[in-house]
């Protein structure tokens, strides 16, 4: 049975129409696909992709606040803006974009409207996110897992998820060793699981790895994973990108110095290879091609 309780407010709206305006060679035309990656030359750089500018035009009275370091997580045809913080402090609302349909009409629909009043159900409150900005959002199977962030002066180690389906925020028993509290992380899902690396804790800047098995929501445990391979600089603030069995890593800070390098990681068999970058050690032959297909599928550009 579950209690209705104040809960964080999901707010909505709806996106009328995107245009897609592209310039070739100084001449602007409409377009209404996105742009491809071109070919990529054996030899040569990557050619740039042309500039493209995209305009959205959105009915309804402004709903989302002004916000950084919050997560979007999209999820079928929407999408969940989760936290965030402005120059007041840090949030805890969910904003959900309505799914796109050129037959309905479109609007903005917020929870203070009583006729379309939405409310997001939780049993104990304290399995309602507190406000945090720089946490992490990843979605499997209509739930969106919100992981450590901060708000502050304090940093989180804690998971929740959100039911999108049923509106039900969940702070699931966890077991084995937490990771320590963090943010500026980036985490995956591969499969059924939930790959977290680095972020900072407010003392020093990390690089650990954990991984958590999500078939069974009642049957959690934390597990560190053992990395096969050098590990990258310490860092938060990078990014993580799924190609394959393979998780993308680049860029980052360890607070006092900005990282441009890229490092992938096989979640098959947690091996970790660091891209060729000017005067360092190439990459072993056996991956120097499967690098080249993965910056080519991203679409990375010197």
């Amino acid at each position: 049975l579950l209690v209705i309780l104040q809960a964080p407010t999901i707010l909505e709206f709806r996106v009328k129409s995107i245009r897609q305006t592209v310039t070739r060679n100084s001449r602007p035309s409409t377009a209404n696909t996105v742009a491809t990656l071109p070919s990529h030359p054996s030899n040569s750089r990557l050619p740039l992709l042309p500039t493209a500018r995209v305009e959205a035009s959105i009915h309804g009275p402004k709903l989302i606040k002004p916000l950084r370091a919050h997560t979007a997580t999209l999820d079928n045809d929407s999408i969940w803006i989760f936290g965030g913080i402005d120059l007041n402090g840090c949030f805890k609302d969910m904003t959900k974009s309505l799914p796109f349909s050129d037959d309905d009409p479109h609007h903005w629909l917020s929870s203070s409207s009583n006729h379309n009043r939405r409310i997001i159900r939780t049993l104990p409150k304290d399995h309602i996110p507190p406000p945090t900005r720089a946490h992490s959002a990843t979605h499997l199977d209509g739930r969106i897992f919100i992981f450590g962030g901060g708000d502050g002066p304090n940093y989180f180690d804690v998971l929740y998820y959100l039911d999108t389906i049923s509106l039900t925020w969940t702070k699931p028993r966890v077991k084995g060793i937490l990771p320590l509290t963090r943010r500026a992380h980036a985490t995956v899902s591969y499969g059924t699981q939930l790959t977290i690396f680095g972020g900072g804790n407010g003392s020093r800047a990390l690089f650990d790895a954990h991984a958590l098995g999500l078939s069974d929501l009642s049957n959690l445990e934390w597990r560190d994973l053992a990395i096969n391979g050098q590990s990258p600089f310490n860092r938060g603030y990078h990014s993580a990108n799924l190609v394959g069995s393979r998780c993308i890593i680049f860029g980052g800070s360890d607070g006092g110095e900005c990282f441009s390098d890229i490092h992938i990681l096989d979640l098959g068999t947690f091996s970790l290879f660091r891209s060729r970058s000017g005067k360092e050690d190439p990459l072993p032959p056996q991956n120097a091609d499967q690098m080249k297909k993965i910056k080519q599928s991203m679409g990375c550009f010197k």
